[in-house]
């Protein structure tokens, strides 16, 4: 239906006219009638003697609106809400509840009573009432991810992060993030394309229905500066070709199912230590999530020996937290599937292979590893510049649709249990205070903040003979 035109200009005056038309009152550029229009000032009412003037009230024909002005702006701020909870109504839910708060009001309205719903008429006026709420497609999110990114998770983050920061004072070369993604050799999604109207289904060549995947591992620090990439192939053996046209200084492994494990990330540290050149009198802060293989021992020893402090991220909370998910992997995705497309639009007849993937990734990563994008990441999450304020309170409401006590009896983040063959034990994070140990037995020992985490690695060396001078490592892995 189209939109209804105005086909009239009456009481179509505002402020301005008004203030103008009290001021013709005023200076007697009247001639005193009760109602008069005029050209300069358009349609007023007025008494001229009393000089009050008076706005048109009333009916003025055509339909009224269903909803009182307040009543909308209710109405508006429950969709607000509801959206930033992830529970956003669709043009449907919106129609039905008009009709259920028009009925339940006993207001007049012309809705449908067979449908039970309001009609479009009634969405078209309210969304132009209403410019503050527009139609959005949104981004599946689950539940895990919109449960465990709340306050409290958040507040601990920064206030450790804030705590390691003042210790060391790093610089933002010295602050560094590192995340694996997945990639395939079929695009996640397809462009559109033109065809023929009225046509039920329109195709676009790919090298398979599902692909063979491959995992990439990236690093950036707070300047924008990146570490060469890293290709895991699903392969037990590594081929030198599969490298070829690579990015310069990027290194291939082969993993059974070309997933990141511990084994990996040890030669990835080693591949990161050469670029970066940490030490213990130049240690370097290298954030990343809470992945099985980023607590691999070796890796952890590695770590120390070289002056690398790991920062987790709290779980479930690196869509927002982490900068290479926020600022880097969406564009480097999007240019992935163009140099796929056009490699097969100009290659018919042919597929995609793993020995093609390095050199169509080289062409997306130098697109979308720009200085720019790295650096965004970073102050976009509050990381750097440090900005512990930087989500809105909005950010956190999905969280409050479960009555879980997020906190737990003891206010403390608690992460997975680091086993070792002779210790158990349990990491807990918590600002300043110092672990005491008299309490706890010897099978199983709590480390509270920096000092305590210090010493596990203590323990760790009397039983490994590993050295712990001058390192320390702050994880964050379980609500």
């Amino acid at each position: 239906m189209a939109p209804y035109i105005r086909k009239t200009t009456r009481q179509n005056w505002d402020e301005k006219n008004m203030k103008d038309a009290i001021s013709g009152v005023v200076a007697k550029e009247w001639d005193g009638k009760w109602q008069q229009r005029h050209t300069k000032f358009q349609l007023l009412l007025f008494d001229a003697e009393q000089k009050k003037v008076k706005p048109l009230k009333g009916y003025l024909g055509g339909h009224k609106a269903t909803f009182a002005r307040n009543l909308e702006k209710e109405i508006v701020e429950h969709l607000q809400q509801l959206e930033v909870r992830f529970f956003g109504m669709t043009t449907t839910d919106l129609k039905k509840l008009a009709y259920q708060i028009a009925v339940a009001k006993n207001l007049p309205h012309r809705f449908s009573s067979e449908n039970e719903m309001a009609g479009v008429d009634w969405l078209r006026g309210f969304r132009r009432r209403n410019p503050s709420i527009s139609l959005r497609i949104p981004d599946a999110t689950s539940a895990a991810r919109a449960l465990g990114f709340n306050r409290v998770q958040v507040e601990t983050f920064f206030k450790l992060l804030i705590e390691i920061m003042k210790h060391h004072n790093f610089e933002p070369h010295q602050i560094w993030n590192v995340d694996e993604s997945g990639f395939s050799t079929v695009p996640s999604q397809n462009p559109k394309v033109f065809a023929t109207k009225g046509r039920k289904q329109v195709g676009v060549l790919t090298s398979s229905e599902r692909g063979q995947h491959y995992t990439t591992v990236c690093c950036v620090n707070a300047l924008g500066t990146f570490i060469p990439p890293a290709f895991i192939f699903p392969r037990k053996n590594m081929k030198a070709e599969l490298m070829d046209h690579a990015p310069t200084g990027a290194v291939g492994f082969a993993q059974e199912k070309g997933w990141m494990n511990g084994e990996i990330f040890l030669k990835w540290m080693q591949h990161f230590v050469k670029h970066a050149k940490p030490s213990k009198e130049a240690k370097v802060l290298l954030l990343l999530d809470g992945h099985s293989s980023h607590k691999n021992l070796d890796v952890l020893t590695y770590a120390k020996e070289n002056g690398i402090i790991i920062f987790c991220f709290p779980p479930h909370c690196t869509h927002k937290m982490q900068p290479l998910d926020v600022s880097f992997f969406g564009p480097l995705n999007t240019f992935y599937n163009q140099e796929l497309h056009i490699w097969l639009r100009n290659h018919p007849g042919r597929t995609v292979t793993h020995f093609r993937v390095a050199e169509l990734f080289k062409k997306a990563y130098l697109r979308a590893a720009t200085i720019s994008n790295g650096q965004n990441g970073f102050a976009a999450t509050g990381i750097f510049p440090l900005n512990e304020n930087i989500f809105p309170e909005c950010m956190f409401a999905p969280a409050d649709v479960t009555d879980n006590d997020r906190e737990g009896s003891s206010g403390l983040v608690q992460s997975d249990n680091i086993r070792d063959e002779n210790l158990q034990l349990n990491i807990h994070t918590e600002t300043p205070p110092i672990a005491d140990q008299s309490s706890q037995s010897k099978e199983q020992t709590a480390f509270k903040g920096t000092e305590g985490l210090n010493l596990f690695f203590e323990s760790l060396s009397s039983q490994n003979n590993y050295e712990t001078e001058g390192f320390s490592l702050i994880i964050i892995l379980r609500a």
